[in-house]
């Protein structure tokens, strides 16, 4: 399997590995691997099979009420880290074992003072590479309109990977998928018609985008998309025109290397490269300024930081919480253990990574099923043991 194909996998197993835990309480549970200690939680084959052989069923059963009995608290089993704070909590409207991903878009509207407020809206990219609105955050609701359809007519829901992340701007939504061999397409899809644009992108995992001096401009992180790139090693490619997209080389991200995750917060870009030496997920953070190069004419590629600003061998989810870096991290055997925070310390105008901070830690009875950002705070779905919950998460105030 290529490296970009199974990166593209690790996201569709975050919700697989979930559900399991939900239907089987975890105690039987492993999460699915290939054995090769790879990617974002891959190995660890058969680790622990023996383990409870025998110890016969009563405490099974135990178990299994102790997760029922976490059905009735917001958080379920979670435990929520210092300096963290509960804004909102509310039922999933949805299965969110459906959700390939999910994704906010922020608007303004007429506060009826002469003024504004601004409303974030929820969507979720299904397996079947459809788009649903539910309304703005927390008000969410099942929706009647027809979702958006972004899938092509080669795309295989059994056998290709729908990409970990959507991306909804005033015009368009825009996703991914790869199939076999890391073959790809990007999907641009105009908001409030049919229309789609098909793009070749071979191994795109990711995507993001930012407000550039008023023009919205996205980014993918992937092997190539269009006729930009090679199509073998990881790059960070630019589009500033949903309508006609013409994609740019905004960074190169090395020989050899998988594509990786991509979110952005302001001017700050975090962006991944899988490093198939050390088998980790090396982030580098980057100003969305260094790469409007990729924008002008002629296009200028922004260089690589020569030092990498945080590695994770498992990531399961990407956001940003205040600007800052917010991983789902995994243990060896791919199970969800902890949503944390990757401060960025400035030390005399160099930005570095601080110790990650822990805001949700993780066990069998209650899982993630995904993580977005929501404005400046960060927006996840947990499953706890069955009953789903969407949970609006930020720092305490000092």
């Amino acid at each position: 399997m290529h490296h970009a194909q199974t990166h593209a996998l690790a996201k569709t197993l975050l919700a697989v590995v979930s559900a399991l835990f939900a239907i089987l309480g975890g105690g039987a549970c492993d999460a699915p691997a290939e054995g090769e200690g790879e990617g974002e939680g891959e190995g660890g084959e058969g680790e622990g099979e023996g383990e409870g052989e025998g110890e016969g069923e009563g405490e099974g059963e135990g178990e299994g009420e102790a997760c029922e009995d976490a059905i009735s608290f917001p958080l379920g089993t979670a435990v929520l880290g210092d300096g963290f704070v509960v804004v909102e909590d509310i039922d999933a409207v949805d299965d969110l074992f459906g959700w390939a991903a999910a994704s906010t878009h922020r608007r303004l509207i007429d506060d009826g003072n002469g003024g504004t407020v601004e409303r974030f809206d929820v969507f979720a990219l299904k397996f079947d590479m459809s788009v649903e609105g539910f309304g703005a955050w927390p008000s969410l609701a099942l929706s009647d309109a027809i979702p958006a359809d972004l899938a092509p007519l080669a795309f295989d829901a059994d056998a290709d990977f729908v990409s970990g992340s959507l991306v909804a701007t005033d015009d368009a939504f825009v996703a991914g998928f790869t199939g076999a061999g890391a073959a790809g397409t990007l999907t641009v899809h105009q908001r409030g018609s049919a229309n789609n644009i098909f793009l070749d992108a071979p191994g795109n995992f990711s995507m993001a985008a930012y407000v550039d001096d008023g023009v919205e401009r996205l980014l993918v992180n992937g092997l190539g998309v269009g006729n930009v790139g090679d199509g073998e090693n990881a790059a960070l490619f630019g589009i500033d025109d949903t309508q006609t997209p013409q994609p740019t080389l905004a960074l190169d991200l090395g020989v050899g290397n998988a594509s990786g995750s991509v979110v952005v917060s302001g001017d700050r870009v975090y962006v991944a490269r899988f490093n198939l030496t050390t088998f980790a997920n090396d982030y580098y953070l980057l100003s969305a300024a260094a790469l409007s190069g990729a924008f002008d004419e002629p296009p200028t590629i922004a260089p690589l930081p020569e030092a990498t600003f945080f590695s994770a061998p498992v990531v399961l989810g990407t956001a940003t919480l205040g600007g800052d870096l917010v991983i789902i991290e995994g243990d060896a055997n791919f199970r969800p253990a902890r949503l944390a925070v990757v401060p960025t310390v400035d030390t005399d105008g160099v930005l570095s990574a601080g110790e990650p901070q822990s805001i949700l830690s993780f066990d069998r009875c209650t899982t993630p099923t995904f993580v977005t950002q929501l404005g400046d705070d960060v927006l996840v779905g947990l499953d706890r043991f069955g009953a789903q919950v969407i949970v609006q998460l930020q720092r305490a105030a000092p």
